[in-house]
């Protein structure tokens, strides 16, 4: 099902986006990577399926990436990755489509990607689903 769904990891910590890449990777899914923005920025020329952002990324505010693609249509997911409390009071957290902590089990980020997943691509979610 997953290997038909592109990733985008945007994380600031080296170590976060190579364990999530492998984990992602094993399930599946085709992984790319982003350390800063303007890496990010580089990447979304040929937009992925999804986006988990961490809103902390360097170079580029996350945040402002975030408003993006807020106005932006047909609107990327995107997923908000971050460590319990931080900025979780942000009212731009309401748009987007998941808000994720980081725990070191990608147990849960697993799952919300899929939810979003099928919510975005809810026909080719179902045709990858029945191979």
């Amino acid at each position: 099902m997953a290997r038909s769904f592109k990733i985008l990891i945007a994380d600031r910590n080296r170590h976060v986006r190579e364990f999530l890449q492998r984990e992602f990777s094993a399930a599946g899914y085709e992984c790319e990577l982003a350390a800063n923005g303007q890496e990010l920025l580089t990447r979304l020329q040929d937009p992925p399926h999804i986006l988990i952002l961490d809103l902390e990324i360097l170079r580029i505010d996350g945040w402002n990436l975030l408003e993006l693609w807020v106005t932006n249509k047909p609107r990327l997911p995107v997923i908000i990755h971050v460590f319990h409390g931080e900025n979780s009071n942000h009212p731009l957290l309401a748009s987007a489509d998941a808000l994720v902590e980081k725990k070191g089990d990608p147990d849960s980020l697993m799952s919300a990607v899929t939810d979003v997943l099928a919510r975005y691509y809810p026909n080719k979610f179902l045709t990858t689903a029945n191979h």
